[in-house]
């Protein structure tokens, strides 16, 4: 059976979202990803004046990690991120 990484994307329900600080060091916080399989877009709900919001408006870099139940089986996406809805 061959992985599909998208499959795990789209059946997550807890990942780490990887931002950048001012200072250039990593910020890890715990997301709920969606998974659009359609669009190939992952949604991140995110609150105006939280660290993650703070350093993507500074820099759109960004990586997210999700992990099977069982903890054997991992996928990562990463790139630039768009904001969207109120405040941006």
């Amino acid at each position: 059976m061959t992985f599909d990484p998208r499959t795990l994307l789209a059946e997550s329900r807890l990942g780490v979202l990887a931002t950048i600080k001012s200072n250039g060091v990593p910020q890890l916080s715990p997301v709920t990803p969606f998974y659009d399989r359609d669009a190939d877009v992952i949604y991140v709900s995110m609150t105006e004046g939280r660290a993650k919001t703070v350093n993507l408006r500074r820099d759109p870099r960004a990586a997210i990690e999700v992990t099977s139940c069982d903890g054997w089986t991992w996928a990562t996406a990463e790139g630039a991120v768009t904001l969207t809805g109120p405040g941006t």
